[in-house]
């Protein structure tokens, strides 16, 4: 994805901007230059790349980057912010951390070429260290509201028109982690939430089944009462049986001599009668 809008502010009139125009009218973007001491950030919408010169009047720098805010937090979009020095050496690079990695990966995304040249040396890392640069970007940066990263390159680069080779590579396999990470991420998440849901089940089904427990325990106690007071009652049960029996056998006794006698008293008259028939027999 190519930036749409691109501003250089500064004094530079030479190497960048001649080298932007040329890039600009290749991919068709819009090329805005801004005088430092005009407000007129404000009348360009959707900024996506900005470069400043590092080597401008360091008030002139803060009074922008000042404006720059203010408007990136009206539109909730902070662009990819560039310095620089004259001869296109670029030093520093400030972009928004909390950025999807698309648009923060200035390698793939913005179309601007950065290739290291070891041949240059660090002239613009040490005039804008000496100057109160670096501590004013650091001073405006952990006042902004937007959570903003401070890149120092330690070595200089100069502006190309092709891809870019250097930040490509460095900045492609934090992508790519950074892309898995946030995967991984979310299938922890996934793992988590429905973790989270079988332990709400759990606790459920560990409620319910200790209240049957508890259930059946009161239902236990009970039905140990009612055998106790079975058991107690099959005693005093036996004990009337056996009452039964020693009554039952005294009651058989009373009635084989009621018997015995019955016979005796029932058969007292053939015992007379014969009795008699002896003696008349006799005689």
């Amino acid at each position: 994805m190519l930036p749409k809008n691109i501003v250089v502010i500064g004094k530079d009139s030479q190497n960048i901007t001649q080298k932007l125009l040329s890039y600009c009218g290749t991919h068709t973007i819009k090329l805005h230059i801004v005088n430092p001491q005009l407000d007129s950030l404000s009348a360009i919408p959707s900024i996506d790349m900005i470069f400043i010169d590092g080597e401008d009047q360091w008030k002139a720098i803060s009074h922008q980057l000042h404006l720059l805010q203010e408007q990136s937090e009206l539109i909730e979009h902070f662009p990819l912010v560039v310095i620089h020095n004259a001869h296109s050496h670029i030093a520093y690079f400030i972009c928004n951390s909390i950025l999807e990695l698309s648009y923060r990966d200035i390698a793939g995304c913005k179309g601007i070429g950065l290739l290291m040249t070891n041949h240059h040396t660090n002239t613009i890392l040490s005039s804008l260290e000496t100057k109160p640069l670096l501590p004013l970007v650091e001073d405006r940066r952990g006042e902004w509201h937007t959570k903003c990263e401070l890149h120092n390159l330690q070595k200089t680069h100069a502006f190309i028109q092709e891809s870019f080779l250097h930040l490509r590579n460095q900045y492609a396999q934090q992508s790519n982690d950074y892309i898995i990470s946030c995967s991984k991420y979310d299938e922890c998440q996934k793992e988590i939430h429905t973790t989270q849901q079988l332990l709400h089940e759990l606790q459920l089904g560990y409620q319910e089944l200790h209240r049957a427990i508890n259930e059946l325990s009161a239902e236990n106690t009970k039905l140990q009462t009612v055998m106790s007071e079975m058991h107690s009652e099959n005693t005093t049960l036996e004990n009337v049986i056996n009452d039964l029996h020693t009554k039952n056998a005294g009651l058989q006794s009373i009635i084989n001599h009621l018997i015995q006698t019955a016979s005796w008293r029932l058969t007292h008259p053939l015992r007379l009668f014969g009795s008699l028939l002896k003696k008349l027999r006799t005689k």
